[in-house]
């Protein structure tokens, strides 16, 4: 393999490990975590988190319209969500290919 193969390689391997605690992160959050959701912002206005939790179920039972409702920024994280669902793919394919 040449340096570039290994760098490239490793930065992909890198990337997937990321996106895996990404995932375990919420998923414990969502279905596993032992403590209620308690938000200590709930006055401030300006929370940009608050209802995030709520949209991402609604999000999983795919109440688009009750996820956007809830949060407008569950819009951001779905968009970063395709990104990284793409970049999955393309990795997986770039290395079955080169098998």
């Amino acid at each position: 393999m040449v340096k570039n193969e290994i760098w490239k390689r490793s930065f992909e391997d890198a990337r997937l490990i990321v996106y895996l605690v990404f995932a375990a992160n919420l998923f414990f959050a969502v279905f596993l975590s032992p403590f209620p959701t308690v938000c200590d912002f709930s006055d401030d206005p300006l929370c940009l988190a608050c209802g995030m939790t709520r949209a991402v179920e609604l999000l999983l039972q795919l109440d688009f319209a009750g996820a956007y409702v809830s949060n407008h920024f569950i819009i951001i994280l779905v968009i970063v969500t395709i990104c990284i669902l793409v970049d999955i793919v393309h990795i997986t394919y770039q290395r079955r290919k080169n098998k």
